[in-house]
């Protein structure tokens, strides 16, 4: 694993990580420091780590609580989409399983049957981010 800490960049732009909120997280937040309720932390210099949902004391214990960049993506159809709780690696849609390849590449394909709103909070913590670097790093 790499280890961000030691990682040296000299840049006027963040560099931001922005991980799914699953299982395979279970070390970094702590790792890093993150406390509960935060989606972002700043790791040092212009890294920055941001968790798709906020941390919570009961992170990665009940599988349907985990986010993965798909479960920003909704059907604006009504369809359900989820991962899949056995699989990370599986896309529930339309009563059937997708490999998140298949999956992307289906919404590439027929965006306008989505709704992409969700991702307005990962948006809006970008913006924070940038300002949080523009304001108190570089500063």
């Amino acid at each position: 694993m790499i280890d961000l800490r030691k990682l040296e960049f000299k840049s006027e732009h963040p560099a931001i990580f922005i991980l799914d909120y699953d299982e395979g997280l279970k070390s970094i937040p702590k790792q890093f420091g993150m406390e509960d309720g935060k989606q972002w932390k700043h790791i040092r210099k212009n890294i920055y780590l941001v968790l798709l949902a906020p941390l919570s004391g009961d992170s990665f214990k009940v599988k349907k609580d985990m986010v993965c960049v798909e479960s920003l993506i909704k059907s604006s159809e009504g369809i359900n989409i989820s991962v899949n709780e056995k699989n990370h690696n599986l896309i529930n849609f339309e009563k059937r399983e997708l490999s998140k390849v298949a999956f992307s590449n289906y919404v590439v394909r027929n965006s306008q049957k989505f709704d992409f709103s969700e991702f307005r909070v990962l948006f809006d913590i970008l913006e924070e981010i940038k300002r949080h670097y523009q304001d108190e790093v570089l500063s």
